[in-house]
């Protein structure tokens, strides 16, 4: 409940009953586990962290192949370890009062390599238990299906989403995740942020060009269209929405370049 200043004095006002209130991961951000149960690497998972310019795959002369530096800490390959203490975490939250939680689905959970015509139960699993718990704990989840975890593998053997191949495996993935937790699961988002171009941790490609840009981002939004429309037709009552990056950005200086930068900037970004 908070109050208001209006020309009649104070007002008060409520939250309507079905507002959610809550906080937002991504399971690379949280999960680690990076190489258990089935899963196998995905784009971030050869990252130091999201804005690295030097990810952990060399071309070979044919390929991309996986080449972590030892020396180096890949930030999602332990993360917290939500994946073996979700259940005390998720505690923490409802303590806190939330009755919604957004995370993401690992794609290479449930399709390691992407590629796969059947899905690895033991991820599938994972994530009944964790929508289990979140309901327990009075807890709505919103779930992105993508949220920078496209499997490695279809960045070496495909190109990553400059591939439109790579909307068919989508789809897949999409049925499959929507069969097994349409009872459990009523608020989707299909990618994290589909409205900016954020190169290789995002696509899932590593020699990026204007044209590869616009062409992943374009096979990203079919995809997505495609996700949301088998979503419907199996969910009737399920609702699809979108996470959009619009953070506003300034010039660094009145220079006329500078202004023109920024929209420049903004223009991609959009």
């Amino acid at each position: 409940i908070f109050s208001i200043m209006s020309s009649g004095g104070y007002g008060t006002m409520k939250f309507p009953e079905n507002f959610l209130w809550g906080g937002a991961v991504a399971a690379n951000q949280l999960e680690g586990a990076w190489l258990e149960d089935g899963k196998q690497p995905n784009v971030t998972d050869i990252l130091v962290g999201i804005g690295s310019k030097e990810p952990g795959i060399k071309w070979n002369g044919e390929k991309y192949e996986m080449c972590l530096d030892p020396d180096k800490k890949y930030l999602s390959h332990e993360a917290i370890d939500f994946y073996h203490r979700h259940k005390e975490d998720l505690e923490l939250m409802a303590g806190m009062g939330f009755n919604c939680f957004r995370t993401s689905i690992a794609w290479g959970r449930i399709f390691p390599n992407g590629d796969e015509t059947e899905p690895n139960e033991k991820g599938l699993a994972f994530y009944d238990e964790l929508f289990d718990e979140m309901k327990e704990l009075g807890m709505e989840p919103c779930i992105t299906m993508s949220h920078y975890e496209t499997p490695l593998h279809l960045l070496t053997e495909y190109g990553g989403w400059s591939n439109p191949k790579l909307i068919e495996f989508w789809k897949n993935y999409a049925k499959t995740v929507f069969t097994r937790y349409k009872g459990k699961v009523k608020y989707w988002l299909t990618f994290n942020e589909l409205n900016a171009i954020h190169g290789y941790a995002k696509l899932g490609i590593h020699k990026e060009t204007p044209q590869t840009f616009y062409q992943c981002q374009h096979h990203m939004f079919v995809a997505s269209s495609k996700a949301i429309q088998i979503g419907h037709e199996m969910m009737p009552d399920a609702m699809f929405g979108a996470m959009f990056a619009m953070s506003e950005m300034y010039p660094a200086t009145c220079k006329a370049e500078d202004v023109f930068a920024c929209y420049e900037h903004r223009r991609m970004n959009y």
